[in-house]
């Protein structure tokens, strides 16, 4: 039971020490359920990140969609690594570490939001992106801005980064994320 509780509070520190923007959406797909991530710093070992596409409504999400569960493993996930999950509605598979849960990606007013916390209950939020931006609910209270949310053009059901990933620092990459021109649709 005592170890238990410690690498909860382990997990715990691990996760709180996240910010918004520390990772960025890079791509989606809704066709197969895929998305893909980027990290601006190393995530310490055995960190739990969150998604869901419920909407938020200010205080909290919605219970009537998807949430999944990161678990990023025993090794540090080194700053700028692209993270791939894909898969997520029968079968996940993310690059690195582990899923727990299923997540749907809609083809209409669908948006994927990253945080820590545990499951409906964000303590930070990190990112999120959306294929309309209807999707979000509303982004009031969660902490991000322009930096840490994407929002693609409605309607959008696949968007891949095709810009280079060799930026001197993170400010010039997340200019260059947020440029939708630097995107290719299907």
């Amino acid at each position: 039971m005592i170890l238990t509780l410690i690498i909860l509070i382990f997990l715990s520190e691990n996760s709180t020490k996240l910010k918004s923007g520390d990772i960025a959406f890079v791509g989606f797909n809704a066709n197969n359920d895929s998305f893909e991530i980027i990290t601006f710093i190393n995530i310490p070992p055995k960190t739990s990140i969150h998604f869901t596409d419920s909407e938020w409504n200010g205080n909290r999400f919605g219970a009537d969609e998807n949430d999944l569960v990161w678990e990023t493993g025993e090794e540090t996930i080194s700053k700028g690594s692209i993270i791939k999950f894909t898969s997520l509605g029968s079968n996940p598979i993310v690059s690195s570490g582990t899923l727990k849960n299923t997540l749907r990606i809609s083809k209409k007013e669908e948006a994927i939001f990253a945080y820590v916390g545990s499951t409906k209950m964000p303590t930070k939020f990190l990112a999120a992106m959306a294929n309309d931006k209807l999707g979000y609910g509303t982004l009031l209270n969660t902490g991000l801005d322009n930096k840490s949310v994407l929002t693609f053009p409605k309607g959008t059901t696949y968007a891949t980064y095709k810009g280079h990933h060799n930026y001197q620092n993170v400010n010039e990459y997340i200019v260059a994320l947020n440029k939708i021109s630097n995107y290719t649709f299907q």
